[in-house]
């Protein structure tokens, strides 16, 4: 090969040495202008080193009506009642129940038939222990005779001696309910079962425990009666106590069905010891009434909202952590104004609640709803 062959391969190579050689140096170059921006004087250092400038905790001013509320969780409950089948037969089987769950019952309805004989129900607080015939007396006598007056079966209550006004009227009763008093031979007693007497009526099943076919013999109850009106049970555990008593408003609310129901705490009991055998609670059983409670509220479980006291009216609340005590003991807050001096005003504190505190300002000097108080 000739020299002048081998000329070109030698420009090539010193171009490819130059193209390197800039390249390294434009590393380094980028190296020294990175290194340059990273390095920071002692006094920037220790700026950027040093805690930021503290802030300003506030809180805004609000009006509105301040309460002192213990909330817990209750229990919609009512007394009830079972209904049982006294029929002596064997099989007593349940012929019909013209009473189903959430079904209402009123004085002198059949609330169920076992072995083609009906329940009845009828006012009165004792209950029905034997059966009723021409020439019996007492108590039981006495309500079955209130009853058919109601009913307008009998002019007057009577005396409580099952006579022959009683016997007619006995008559008539069954009569129209599409059946006839019989029990052990007579033709106007009233067999033990056939009537129960309940202290509250109308009243609501709240669930049956047979169907029509079922043999009641010894079985769970036919049905199941509300014998009371709803109430809620809760307990206030103990050291929010302070101020409970009869009287107090309450909000009683369904969270899931959005509705709410006002009510009055009926009673408050001394404090109770937890009991894991009975589920008890520690702490200060409390009942709740309201008239609003009905059958479709039983066995919710809800939100109780007890009013101790409020203001009445709407006042000045800030947070009890803006409240300030001068050396003088004179209590105050720290109103904050961007961009200008903090503004000291004097205040007078009232009702405690929540953690927030009533506040009227003293003097003359002012403090609005909207104005923002230190807190920290």
């Amino acid at each position: 090969m000739t020299s002048s062959a081998r000329r070109p391969d030698r420009v090539v190579r010193r171009q490819r040495v130059l193209l390197i050689i800039t390249a390294a140096a434009l590393v380094v170059c980028a190296a020294g202008l990175v290194a340059v921006w990273n390095i920071k004087s002692p006094t920037q250092q220790a700026a950027e080193q040093s805690p930021p400038p503290p802030s300003v905790l506030t809180a805004e001013v609000r009006r509105e009506v301040l309460a002192q509320e213990v909330v817990l969780r209750g229990e919609v409950v009512a007394d009830t009642t079972e209904i049982r089948s006294l029929v002596a037969a064997s099989p007593a089987i349940v012929t019909a129940l013209p009473k189903t769950a959430g079904s209402q019952v009123d004085e002198g309805e059949v609330m169920a038939e076992v072995a083609g004989r009906p329940i009845v129900a009828l006012i009165g607080q004792t209950p029905a222990w034997r059966a009723m015939a021409p020439g019996t007396a007492g108590k039981d006598v006495a309500q079955l005779q209130a009853g058919l007056q109601d009913l307008g079966y009998l002019a007057s209550s009577g005396s409580g001696n099952f006579d022959k006004a009683t016997t007619a009227a006995v008559k008539a009763f069954y009569k129209d309910r599409g059946y006839a008093p019989s029990c052990d031979g007579s033709e106007a007693a009233v067999c033990l079962g056939e009537v129960v007497f309940l202290p509250v009526l109308p009243t609501t099943v709240v669930e049956t425990g047979v169907r029509v076919g079922d043999d009641a013999t010894g079985a769970a109850a036919l049905m199941t009666l509300r014998s009371g009106a709803e109430r809620v049970t809760a307990t206030v555990p103990g050291g929010q106590e302070s101020g409970l008593a009869p009287g107090l408003a309450v909000l009683i609310a369904d969270e899931a069905g959005r509705r709410d129901c006002p009510g009055t705490l009926a009673a408050v009991s001394p404090y109770t010891a937890a009991s894991p055998e009975t589920g008890t609670e520690a702490g200060y059983p409390v009942t709740v009434t309201a008239d609003c409670l009905d059958p479709s509220w039983l066995n919710l479980n809800v939100r109780v909202t007890i009013t101790v006291q409020d203001s009445g009216t709407p006042v000045l609340i800030v947070p009890t952590s803006a409240i300030q005590t001068d050396p003088s003991g004179a209590t105050q807050v720290l109103v904050h104004s961007a961009g200008s001096e903090d503004r000291r005003v004097e205040v007078a504190t009232g009702l405690i609640a929540q953690g927030e505190v009533e506040v009227t300002p003293v003097d003359g000097q002012t403090l609005a709803p909207g104005d923002l108080v230190v807190t920290g």
